[in-house]
């Protein structure tokens, strides 16, 4: 009867560490909903001073309408942690992704942005969203670097055209460059095989190419709002049987 007693009471030892050692592992793993799935830590401005931004702990930044003018990028730590950083309708002028190079989302829509550099320090890119800003150009942004970019918006800036670079882009599926300056269709569009959604909606398009059959493989093309004829457009149906063209 004793050995019965002592082997119950050492049972229940092993129970209660066993209990202990589950509950120590599942405090160090990554907060999950009921439906057990992760839950990502988010940091909300304006939950952090102007001056200093500590991220340490934190998968994403988000800031909407709150009046950020710069990134205090001397005194930021935790940036390698972020994968995605949305500041909407704030007041940045300058960008620079050097401090995030884990990103996978950025999304600065609505600023005031005439500069951005370092893309190319985040290379696992894949939603780029710089629209309602102010740029003027993309060169040396090192956005043509972004192999794993699936879609881009750029529209509302002052961009005139594209660079030939932009073939780098391989895997990007939707480019969004409505309400911009172009004047002609880019020819690099004919060397970015997955593309299939192209928004150019609202620049000065006032041609199009005689030849469209670089555009072949896109499926949605949104051509309204452009200075063109109605049988400049049908002209281009017939060129792209297979591609949904919109022009209102």
């Amino acid at each position: 009867m004793r050995l019965r007693k002592h082997q119950s009471f050492s049972d229940t030892l092993t129970c209660i560490y066993l209990i202990l050692l589950l509950a120590n592992c599942t405090s160090n793993s990554k907060p999950q909903d009921q439906m057990g799935k992760s839950i990502t830590k988010v940091l909300q401005a304006p939950s952090f001073p102007a001056d200093q931004w500590d991220l340490t702990g934190y998968e994403a930044v988000k800031s909407l309408g709150q009046p950020i003018d710069h990134i205090p990028y001397n005194n930021l730590i935790g940036g390698a942690g972020i994968t995605s950083l949305v500041i909407q309708d704030g007041a940045l002028i300058l960008f620079s992704a050097k401090a995030f190079p884990s990103l996978d989302t950025l999304n600065l829509h609505g600023n005031k942005l005439f500069v951005v550099t370092d893309l190319d320090k985040a290379p696992g890119l894949r939603s780029l969203n710089l629209s309602n800003n102010k740029l003027p150009y993309l060169y040396g942004s090192g956005i043509y670097t972004l192999e794993n970019l699936t879609k881009l918006d750029l529209s509302t800036n002052f961009l005139k055209s594209i660079d030939e670079e932009a073939a780098q882009l391989i895997q990007l599926k939707d480019l969004n460059l409505s309400n911009n300056r172009l004047m002609e269709v880019p020819q690099v569009i004919g060397r970015m095989d997955n593309l299939e959604v192209l928004d150019l909606s609202y620049n000065n398009l006032a041609v199009l190419p005689g030849d469209a059959m670089y555009m072949k493989h896109t499926r949605h093309i949104d051509l309204s709002g452009n200075p063109l004829t109605p049988s400049q457009v049908d002209q281009l149906k017939r060129l792209l049987p297979g591609t949904e063209i919109v022009f209102k």
